[in-house]
């Protein structure tokens, strides 16, 4: 097994924790159905996130990691604001949300395809030396950390406890 490999499974074991929590009992396959407005804004407290929020950030902040710090390349976030910058009535909807999961996770793969040769070569992780491999890395325990929270808020909302 090679180092794109792992980091293949890696990104594939993140994604399915907050995939899970989002699907109901009952439906552990297939697309996942769309979580309604009120359920997708809930806060667990003030000042804390929502699953939108969460969603939204973990593709806007996948997007930026392979834009701007892979390929060195200017990040425009697709919505005109970054993610955790917006109010929650800027939250985009369920289907743009998980476009947005779906087409940045494609680019990633491609990238991770493109550069699997190169996961040694240095990289700045803002400010911090890194390399291409280290930040594939970062993307899976980033998206791993936030997908427990989004696993926590639907056990919430759903009173299914966590």
């Amino acid at each position: 097994m090679q180092a794109a490999d792992v980091i293949r499974l890696g990104l594939a074991a993140s994604r399915s924790v907050w995939e899970r929590a989002l699907r109901p009992d009952g439906a552990p396959t297939g697309p996942i159905p769309e979580v309604p407005r009120p359920q997708l804004l809930w806060r667990p407290a003030p000042g804390s996130h929502s699953v939108g929020k969460l969603l939204w950030h973990i593709a806007d902040a996948e997007d930026r990691f392979v834009t701007q710090l892979i390929y060195g390349r200017e990040f425009n976030p697709p919505f005109a604001i970054q993610s955790l910058d917006a109010e929650d009535d800027l939250i985009p909807t369920w289907d743009e949300i998980m476009d947005y999961l779906q087409k940045t996770r494609a680019r990633t793969l491609e990238a991770l395809d493109d550069l699997a040769d190169k996961l040694a070569e240095e990289r700045s992780f803002f400010g911090r030396p890194s390399s291409i491999g280290g930040i594939f890395a970062i993307m899976i325990s980033h998206e791993a950390s936030h997908a427990g929270q989004i696993a926590h808020i639907m056990g919430v909302v759903r009173r299914a406890g966590w």
